[in-house]
């Protein structure tokens, strides 16, 4: 299980570094036929019919919402105003916690 990481520095290197995005864009074939089925014959598939919301927000995420740079949105990660880790351990990609960061947000704005 992935823990808040409350107290990790932000490095100049991680500003430069770019996060992978391949767990993100998985190409599945257009027929469909590398997607496992999940559907029970007989029921609606109710669970893929409504979009996924999202826990958690990406550094790209950020600089979109906040119109900043990725400079910014990592000055933003060091001052520790909303809870954020990375997954798989220091080197991983920055994932923030979309409540955490709405409500610093909106507390911000406010």
């Amino acid at each position: 299980m992935t823990s808040i990481i409350d107290n990790e520095s932000i490095t100049s290197e991680d500003i430069h570094d770019t996060e992978s995005t391949t767990n993100n864009n998985l190409l599945y074939s257009s027929t469909g036929a590398n997607m496992p089925s999940t559907k029970v014959l007989g029921q609606p598939d109710t669970a893929f019919d409504q979009p996924l919301e999202k826990r958690c927000y990406t550094i790209e995420d950020l600089q979109v919402i906040l119109s900043c740079s990725r400079e910014t949105v990592y000055a933003l990660l060091a001052s520790h105003e909303f809870r954020w880790f990375r997954l798989g351990g220091q080197r991983g990609p920055y994932r923030i916690s979309r409540r955490s960061f709405d409500e610093w947000l909106d507390h911000s704005m406010g």
